[in-house]
């Protein structure tokens, strides 16, 4: 058996810890000198910048590179047809069903690939740091030795940057390279101290402070960042993935998701929200993004029963498959779906509790009663309806949510219903999941 221990600062927290303490001094003693860690020299940037609109500007030299589109290929313009909360105003999480009009193929469990925006006021408050605001519209290029790009500040910034992400420890490493503020400065090596991990952590993770944010915060280091060195500092934005939760059979020409919108307060009484699911829950229908299609969750499409466990937005790519099965009355479909409030957030049954739809719909809502009760906790309640299905109909059992805890308590929820109805013991239970597992009969779609 493995054991991964994980830093609460990613990797670099595990090399700081770790390696660094220690890597140094054994390299030295090798090599018969004492080697210094940190030598603060600024390396060249990745690219170097010419402004389209400069006079007499030559690109025939960089005919022969790779040109990086601003887009990366594969992905569509597709329309906002429809934006609508399905959680209660007074509820604490805001749930979207969002809906867009497109031609692009997809089956039942798959994925929307989308890519997100960065918001506007970060936008224009980077460029004020940087000095650049009179050039958020004009058009560079970027180029080294074997690739080049070309877009205007604005959409560097909104469309291919994460300039709001939280910076890792190499963001602090470059940023030092313009420090020439001593009390800036010293606040940025002592942050970059070997040991001294965890304050950055205070500093950056714990009220998510974003790397726009930490560029405010040592005002005199940012003006003398030159733009050319924006591509060192920041990462590429990152496709985001939502589990589709409509059916192609059903809304031809739609995809539809189910998007929880991230807004939550930090240590700090700062407000933070998610880079994809603010940008998505902005939208006003007509509005373009740039989406892609994916396989994902194996969803077996054959006769045999489907018991489904979704909680919350866990439901998504269940929602159109069990309106998909629905169109053969000979597939059984059971749904193990929770939420905390049946008049609040309990926002599939508007679609699948009708009197069209054939389905066992076993809900556990968490907080409408003294005692809080769970998926796993109603998959023991039913136990028995469930063995039957698995053992007599051979029954596939699909389970999609947050990968935090859900599926550990649904595993030990199975093993649970073998024991007292399969007669089972602890290790016979054991290895009848696992064989589930082998075969398919068991699938799980989780995510963090």
């Amino acid at each position: 058996m493995c054991v991964f221990f994980v830093h609460i600062s990613g990797i670099d927290g595990c090399i700081d810890q770790t390696f660094t303490s220690i890597f140094w001094e054994a390299l030295g003693d090798l090599i018969g000198r004492q080697l210094q860690p940190h030598s603060f020299q600024r390396l060249n940037s990745k690219y170097q910048i010419q402004w389209i609109d400069e006079a007499n500007l030559d690109l025939s030299s960089l005919k022969s590179i790779n040109q990086i589109p601003k887009i990366p290929p594969g992905y569509t313009s597709v329309s906002l047809r429809s934006n609508k909360r399905v959680t209660t105003e007074d509820h604490w999480q805001d749930v979207r069903l969002i809906e867009f009009e497109t031609d692009l193929p997809y089956k039942c469990g798959d994925i929307a690939v989308i890519l997100p925006q960065c918001s506007l006021t970060s936008v224009h408050l980077l460029a004020k740091l940087l000095n650049i605001e009179d050039k958020l519209h004009r058009r560079f290029l970027a180029f080294n030795e074997t690739s080049s790009l070309s877009m205007t500040v604005l959409e560097l910034f909104r469309d291919y940057l994460h300039i709001t992400r939280i910076p890792s420890r190499s963001f602090f490493d470059k940023l030092i390279w313009f420090s020439e503020d001593e009390r800036e400065r010293e606040r940025l090596l002592e942050f970059l101290q070997t040991g001294n991990m965890d304050e950055l952590y205070s500093y950056c993770h714990r009220p998510r402070r974003t790397s726009v944010e930490v560029l405010q915060d040592f005002p005199e280091t940012t003006s003398r960042i030159p733009f050319e060195y924006v591509f060192d500092l920041f990462q590429v934005i990152r496709p985001r993935s939502y589990s589709i939760a409509s059916s192609p059979r059903i809304h031809p020409n739609r995809i539809q998701i189910l998007l929880a919108v991230i807004r939550f307060k930090t240590i700090i009484a700062l407000h933070r929200e998610g880079l994809c699911s603010q940008y998505l829950s902005r939208l006003e229908p007509g509005e373009q993004i740039q989406m892609r299609t994916s396989s994902s969750f194996n969803l077996i499409d054959d006769h045999r029963p489907a018991i489904m466990i979704g909680p919350g937005t866990g439901v998504a790519p269940f929602r159109g498959w069990i309106l998909e099965r629905n169109l053969d009355p000979e597939k059984l479909n059971m749904l193990f779906f929770g939420c905390r409030n049946r008049q609040k957030d309990a926002f599939v049954e508007s679609d699948l509790l009708n009197e069209s739809v054939k389905l066992i719909y076993i809900p556990a809502y968490s907080r409408d009663q003294e005692e809080k009760v769970y998926v796993q906790h109603k998959i023991i309640e039913y136990g028995q309806l469930v063995w039957d299905w698995i053992e007599r109909k051979q029954a596939r059992i699909y389970l999609a949510g947050n990968a935090k805890s859900i599926p550990e308590q649904v595993a030990d929820a199975l093993k649970t219903v073998f024991i007292q109805h399969g007669s089972m013991n602890d290790e016979q239970a054991e290895n009848y999941l696992r064989e589930m597992e082998r075969t398919k009969q068991y699938q799980r779609e989780t995510w963090s």
